[in-house]
């Protein structure tokens, strides 16, 4: 789980709930389609900063969607009360981000104890097709005539566009593969502890940005969840890449709709093979697992 600020929607956690909510909205689920899907979740074992953003991420949501009731809000309002974020940027950062972190919650509160005066609108999904469908396969060119190879994990439309999400394999050829007789997948990732004591150094945003997400933990246990390590873009530069992937096939990506793990844009090839390099030589502990192993995270 990487956290960029003390905002309500600055964390991969709280962006995967948030975003994963209007994605079934936008598509017509109900309110109580979408709890089958995102839970309301009443009591957590473990790390509660993480069940602090999952909670009021999913109060945004449904708050601006007319969905948030009575119960949900009261159950919010204990949840904040016990203080987990403020307490992790106030010990791991310095008590100035404490602050800010209650300020925003405190911000957060009041504006949905009282019912929105609009309701957010569906966005209707365009009657067009995403060009790479979820659990496409996409070789590309690595340089010394080799081939590497992404698997389209996600496919949502967002903000009147589709947004692309791709997991690097641990594939390589000198010629486009043959997917009757291609070997099991394997993909990029890496191990997050679950039970260890989150604490954030002092050069968390160079860790951040090379990846290095597990020196972000001090493990106490052995027990681990799967991180999966994800390339973001959107569909034009999607589009503007269409003479450099090659599409090689489809799989079954089931599994990977809601893993745990970080994730990275591109909008160009160079920026994807830097990509690339970051995972498979700069990330900490990064290495390829095989696609079942990824767990949805809730």
């Amino acid at each position: 789980m990487a956290t960029d600020g003390v905002k309500i929607i600055d964390s991969d956690t709280a962006h995967d709930v948030y975003n994963g909510i209007y994605t079934l909205y936008n598509n017509g689920a109900t309110h109580e389609e979408i709890m089958e899907t995102f839970p309301f979740v009443w009591e957590v074992a473990g790390d509660g900063f993480e069940h602090e953003q999952y909670i009021t991420a999913w109060a945004l949501a449904m708050w601006e969607t007319g969905g948030l009731a009575p119960d949900h809000l009261q159950e919010v309002q204990r949840v904040v009360a016990l203080g987990h974020g403020v307490r992790i940027w106030t010990e791991e950062v310095n008590a100035k981000e404490g602050a800010a972190r209650q300020k925003e919650l405190d911000k957060f509160l009041k504006k949905i104890s009282v019912p929105p005066t609009r309701i957010k609108k569906r966005q209707l999904p365009p009657k067009t097709l995403p060009q790479y469908p979820a659990g496409t396969l996409l070789t590309f060119p690595i340089g010394k005539g080799l081939w590497g190879m992404v698997i389209v994990t996600h496919v949502v439309w967002r903000k009147r566009r589709y947004e692309y999400s791709v997991a690097l394999t641990n594939w390589q050829g000198a010629q486009q593969p043959d997917t009757a007789t291609l070997p099991p997948l394997q993909l990029w990732g890496y191990k997050i502890p679950v039970g260890g004591n989150f604490e954030i150094p002092d050069n968390l945003e160079q860790l951040m940005a090379e990846g290095k997400m597990n020196e972000l933990w001090k493990p106490q246990t052995e027990e681990y969840v799967l991180g999966l390590c994800s390339g973001v873009t959107d569909a034009a530069t999607m589009a503007d890449l269409t003479n450099w992937w090659v599409t090689a096939g489809h799989t079954d990506v089931a599994n990977l709709q809601n893993a745990n793990g970080s994730s990275r844009s591109f909008g160009n090839s160079d920026d994807f093979l830097d990509y690339v390099t970051q995972i498979t030589t700069r990330t900490a502990d990064a290495q390829p697992y095989p696609i079942e192993s990824y767990q949805p995270w809730y």
